[in-house]
């Protein structure tokens, strides 16, 4: 999920009108997160351009880039890596 500040959203120009969400977003200890509402807005790196759900929420401390979004934009990209959890867990056990 992408995240943004309530006060991140009031400062866009033009402000782009809010949608009830569907979703309830949570935060740590699985606290319920005070959602404003969201909005579809297009996110670009360099020329790689995706439309996204970006929710605003009520004191926020910074804004999140979700994992569709991140994904989309080639930030991070999987590699392929296949292991197993019990797998990993056995190598790490090894080591120490």
């Amino acid at each position: 999920m992408t995240v943004i500040p309530d006060m991140i959203y009031s400062a866009l120009r033009p402000v782009p009108p809010l949608e009830k969400s569907q979703k309830i977003l949570f935060g740590p200890a699985n606290t319920k997160l005070p959602v404003q509402g969201c909005f579809k807005a297009k996110i670009q790196k360099n020329e790689i351009i995706t439309e996204q759900e970006v929710f605003v929420v009520t004191g926020a401390r910074q804004a999140l880039l979700g994992r569709p979004a991140i994904e989309s934009l080639k930030i991070v990209q999987k590699n392929g890596c296949s292991r197993s959890h019990q797998e990993l867990q056995r190598k790490i056990s090894k080591a120490f």
